[in-house]
């Protein structure tokens, strides 16, 4: 319930089937419609089975395409998420704002909002979490998977991450990216009134930028084709 009538909640729709088969989930992207167009949603409605490894942990991904799905399942072979380069204390930290909009952030420094503040085990896994969570890939993995209100630990923490193959092979790439994300950092900051001052690094303002991170995101994960992270 809410006054505001502009205020809408994005959602998905998932269909369960029952029976002495195997359970089989449906689900559509996280969309988000006018009161006019419900008449004809469920008529014009895209929606994909859920591979069942996603259903072990009741996990119940919004992915709504073939080829959606088709990258969620080349990302996850990894076996690899973001918690394995976390511990509990350590002087490498990167700060994430809670709040989300069209893009995610992950600082060296605090932006001295409502964020959370995750440490890691040694500065090239700062810097790998360092790009994974400013590309694209990161934005889109919380559409699919995520509350559509804030980034919280538990996705940060399941973020499938590349191998430790891969992880070494593209090294240099990454700390070059991790260093120039940084150089970008005060040309890139952004000021807004919320309740007080709140900053944040609009890194999405640099198209050129967003492009060579998503490129790397393709490699890390031996993604076969150019699949538009920003765009889904």
């Amino acid at each position: 319930s809410n006054s505001n009538s502009s205020i809408t909640q994005r959602v998905a729709i998932i269909n369960v089937k029952t029976g002495p088969e195997d359970i089989s989930v449906e689900t559509t992207r996280l969309i988000r419609w006018r009161s006019k167009e419900r008449n004809v949603l469920f008529e014009n409605i895209d929606k994909i089975e859920i591979p069942k490894i996603f259903l072990e942990d009741f996990q119940f991904p919004m992915i709504g395409n073939h080829r959606t799905k088709r990258i969620l399942s080349q990302i996850c072979l990894t076996n690899r998420n973001l918690e394995e380069l976390l511990v509990s204390q350590s002087k490498i930290s990167l700060f994430i704002p809670k709040a989300i909009r069209y893009f995610t952030t992950a600082s060296r420094t605090s932006l001295n909002r409502s964020e959370l503040e995750i440490f890691l085990r040694d500065s090239k896994s700062r810097d790998l979490v360092q790009v994974l969570v400013n590309s694209s890939y990161f934005y889109w993995y919380w559409r699919i998977t995520g509350s559509g209100f804030q980034v919280n630990k538990t996705t940060l923490y399941n973020l499938p991450i590349p191998s430790s193959v891969q992880q070494e092979k593209y090294l240099n790439r990454i700390q070059n990216m991790s260093k120039r994300l940084q150089r970008r950092r005060s040309k890139l900051m952004v000021f807004k009134e919320n309740k007080g001052l709140i900053s944040n690094i609009k890194y999405d303002n640099d198209k050129k930028l967003m492009k060579d991170l998503d490129s790397l995101i393709i490699d890390l994960f031996e993604v076969k084709e150019q699949y538009p992270f920003h765009a889904l």
